[in-house]
């Protein structure tokens, strides 16, 4: 039975400009539709919320908003 159905979205980047150099790093978007959880090795993840709505603090609050929208625009709005 499978539990989890993943997706790549896309790869992004992300500019990092200090004063030694301006620096661009990569990463893989990726969106899953869960459809139940077994227990989880141990990570460096604090805990897993399943939420109605998006949450209001972010970790990354400059990329993680626009990461989202992506997915939604990819998926018609239906994430």
């Amino acid at each position: 039975m499978q539990r989890y159905l993943i997706c790549s979205q896309c790869v992004y980047s992300v500019y990092e400009d200090n004063e030694q150099a301006v620096k661009e790093t990569f990463g893989m978007l990726y969106f899953a539709r869960i459809s139940s959880f077994g227990v989880l090795p141990p990570l460096e993840i604090e805990r897993i919320e399943l939420l109605e709505q998006l949450p209001e603090r972010w970790t990354y609050p400059l990329i993680q908003p626009k990461l989202v929208r992506k997915v939604q625009k990819t998926l018609g709005g239906k994430a």
